[in-house]
């Protein structure tokens, strides 16, 4: 009797450690998730701002060459043209 009494603590002990690994587990896949989505939405930021960035300083060039000490780092390679439509009005 005594150690069937013993085996069952045991029993009940493991399980207890099973189910607190597999909460850990759980929590921890959660974190990681998480962190991927923080690390994919900053990613995106930081595109978004560096097109801003290059689009609004290759459109003055003064400001461009005031603001960066390596301009050509930051240029666009695609130059928008303008072009006069027959009313007089610009287009791009």
């Amino acid at each position: 009797m005594e150690f069937a009494g013993r085996l069952k603590k045991i029993r009940i002990k493991l399980i207890m450690i099973g189910i607190c690994l597999i909460f850990l587990g759980g929590y921890s896949l959660i974190q990681e998730w998480k962190d991927q989505k923080k690390n994919t939405t900053k990613k995106v930021f930081d595109q978004y701002t560096d097109a801003f960035f290059k689009e609004n300083i290759s459109t003055n060039e003064i400001t461009m060459h005031f603001f960066l000490e390596n301009p050509e780092k930051y240029i666009r390679t695609t130059k928008k043209s303008l072009s006069i439509h027959g009313s007089g009005k610009c287009l791009e």
